[in-house]
């Protein structure tokens, strides 16, 4: 029989153990589908227009971690440059 010369907290180690792996193998996958989402999406923009959105993020993220706006005013504010686009 597997385990039995495992008691206590060896038995948890191997649990956790295979319980671990099995989050690592759905991590794996949903990465694989997120990835596979975010590369049909990229496709759609331009390299260029990818580059000013993401220049365009890290502005907003700085304004917000300053303090010269609210991390809500800054998402809407984005939404609203993107969406014009």
């Amino acid at each position: 029989e597997i385990g039995s010369g495992l008691v206590g907290s060896e038995m948890c180690i191997r649990d956790r153990s295979w319980k671990e792996q099995w989050d690592d193998r759905k991590a794996d996958e949903s990465s694989a589908f997120v990835v596979g989402k975010l590369k049909d999406q990229a496709k759609m923009f331009s390299m260029d227009t990818l580059r000013d959105m993401i220049e365009a993020c890290a502005k907003t993220d700085e304004s917000i971690k300053t303090g010269k706006i609210s991390d809500r005013v800054g998402v809407e504010l984005l939404l609203i440059q993107f969406s014009q686009k």
